[in-house]
């Protein structure tokens, strides 16, 4: 699964990469974190027949410079509205099983038209101690030094309504709650996330809040929900959890937003086959850090840190 990641470089750096559009507002409303929990305001890259501006007008660069681009950078809250009704505490999904995208809702409804990328610098996973509860948090990131872009799907903006409907779960749109942000599950401890048996994605309970959404930073919060796509952990990541966020290199990632061969594009209900496109063993690498992680309050460069070394076990001495 992945719960938590890292998403402190600025936008420029996927527009580089991507060789995508640029809004200049992202700089505004996509903040700088290393601990980013679901709820959160997260940047994504979407095909531009998919997605465009979300209204009040497009202030929009190439990554190079220049306008326009087969890919745009948009801000999106981490977390797609599950589609069983709560009115209590709506559930938000943060993860979505590549196993059953195509047969569960709401996945399956976003695959023609919802797929997208999650960009990240790095994203944790904890490790079980032998003989104890203690959790260790590990750090992964690409080994050579590039930005991580994470297949994901995405709920259609709300400025789109107007030209195309809303998908529907149940007589409910597929937009975020207004008003919904993340919270604690009532009664569980401040850790590391965990994901939710059965519902074959990570989720979330939110609460409602008139006036408006939020993020934790205080910004408002854009119309658009994602979800991070998760595999079986491969060679890299198999020793500290069994799954993993599907990573993809550039190529890859294009053809999962199909901007390269549009009229090559799956028919609804299908994707392409992630199997062949997620980075092969040996793209990431993986060291310890501080559990201050397990505390998506604490954030900040310090989080990259080396654990801190176990107190010396000195040997009884013969006469004590």
């Amino acid at each position: 699964m992945c719960g938590r990641f890292d998403l402190h470089s600025p936008p420029r750096r996927w527009a580089a990469l991507l060789g995508a559009s640029l809004d200049a507002r992202l700089d505004t409303c996509v903040a700088p974190s290393y601990n980013v929990a679901p709820g959160r305001t997260v940047l994504i890259a979407v095909a531009r027949d998919s997605g465009g501006d979300d209204g009040g007008g497009d202030s929009r660069d190439g990554g190079d410079g220049s306008s326009g681009g087969a890919v745009d950078l948009e801000a999106a809250v981490w977390g797609v509205p599950a589609p069983w009704p709560d009115r209590r505490r709506p559930t938000m999904l943060f993860n979505a099983r590549v196993e059953t995208l195509a047969t569960k809702a709401p996945f399956r409804y976003l695959l023609a038209d919802g797929r997208c990328l999650v960009a990240a610098d790095g994203f944790y996973e904890w490790r079980p101690d032998p003989g104890s509860k203690r959790r260790q948090p590990f750090y992964f990131c690409r080994a050579d030094g590039q930005p991580l872009l994470f297949a994901g799907l995405r709920t259609p903006p709300a400025a789109q309504a107007a030209g195309r409907p809303a998908i529907q779960f149940a007589g409910r749109p597929a937009t975020r709650p207004a008003g919904a942000r993340a919270v604690q599950r009532a009664g569980a401890p401040t850790a590391e996330p965990t994901e939710m048996s059965g519902t074959g994605a990570g989720a979330i309970p939110t609460a409602s809040a008139a006036g408006g959404t939020a993020t934790p930073t205080g910004r408002r919060a854009p119309g658009t929900a994602c979800t991070v796509v998760t595999s079986a952990a491969n060679e890299d990541v198999a020793s500290i959890h069994h799954r993993m966020p599907a990573v993809l290199d550039v190529d890859s990632a294009r053809r999962w937003l199909g901007v390269d061969e549009p009229e090559h594009r799956p028919p609804r209900g299908t994707i392409p086959d992630l199997a062949e496109l997620v980075a092969p063993a040996g793209t990431l690498v993986a060291r310890p850090v501080t559990v201050l992680v397990n505390d998506p309050r604490h954030d900040g460069p310090e989080l990259l840190a080396d654990p801190p070394a176990p107190p010396l076990q000195v040997p009884p001495t013969l006469f004590g």
